[in-house]
């Protein structure tokens, strides 16, 4: 059966107000967490349901919504006009509630104003509200491990053989492998000095907000966060880094003296 397409909005973060669609569900130590299409994932705790309230919205990162056409918009908060006869028409800003109450009465030391910020304003046309999607659903399913099918080994008769004595051969000491590279031999013979070199990588990693994320929900959550990553790199990219990276070091190190 063919899953509905089920669409979710960014409302907070860096990503706010993009429109992602949703790909799987997955739990995981107690949690559950929501895939999208964009490679980003969200904790159901900061999704809301499908809503035309503002109100529901608090403390909340991400919006189902009916469909991409009709989505949440964000509106810059502007001071309200008001037009002062008194002063030949002049237009007066009025500040917000909010303003005026940081305020305390004094309109000249606001601070934290939110004149200038965005407001979420619910979707032109009134949804319909359903529920969040069944986990069921979305589920990312894994497959049992394969066995192995049971050969069964054909049976062997068993002969009497007679003794024979085994003469035991004389151990040999077995030869280590030695370079006779000259380059080799150099560089193993040497004094090593503990030098820092410069390595530049250039990965592709999660945001910023996924890792507040484990940090912040998690126990441990920020290191387990470090070590997934570090188990997904390419030993072959690093090796290939840190030969360019020492090259570098020694061409420029190296100077040519003159007899």
């Amino acid at each position: 059966m063919r899953k509905q397409k089920r669409y979710f909005q960014w409302i907070d973060g860096e990503m706010k107000g993009d429109i992602v669609l949703l790909e799987s569900i997955e739990e995981f130590e107690g949690e559950t967490f929501y895939n999208f299409d964009d490679g980003e994932s969200c904790n159901l705790r900061f999704i809301s349901k499908m809503t035309n309230s503002t109100a529901d919205l608090k403390n909340k990162f991400m919006v189902e919504i009916e469909s991409p056409s009709n989505p949440w918009t964000l509106e810059q908060i502007q001071p309200k006009k008001y037009i002062d006869e008194s002063m030949k028409g002049e237009d007066i800003d009025i500040p917000s509630l909010h303003d005026i109450l940081q305020a305390h009465g004094d309109t000249a030391n606001i601070e934290n104003s939110d004149i200038g910020k965005d407001r979420l304003v619910p979707p032109r046309k009134e949804q319909r509200i359903i529920d969040l999607p069944s986990i069921d659903e979305y589920r990312i399913k894994t497959e049992e491990p394969k066995k192995d099918p049971v050969v069964e080994q054909p049976k062997t008769v068993e002969t009497k053989v007679e003794k024979q004595e085994v003469v035991e051969q004389p151990k040999t000491v077995e030869n280590k492998h030695v370079s006779f590279d000259p380059v080799k031999i150099l560089v193993d013979s040497c004094k090593k000095h503990d030098t820092s070199v410069e390595l530049s990588l250039n990965m592709k990693l999660p945001s910023k907000y996924i890792a507040n994320i484990a940090s912040s929900e998690f126990e441990d959550g920020f290191n387990k966060f470090i070590d997934c990553i570090v188990s997904d790199i390419d030993t072959k990219m690093i090796i290939a880094e840190l030969k360019k990276a020492l090259s570098s070091a020694y061409s420029n190190s190296m100077s040519v003296e003159e007899n």
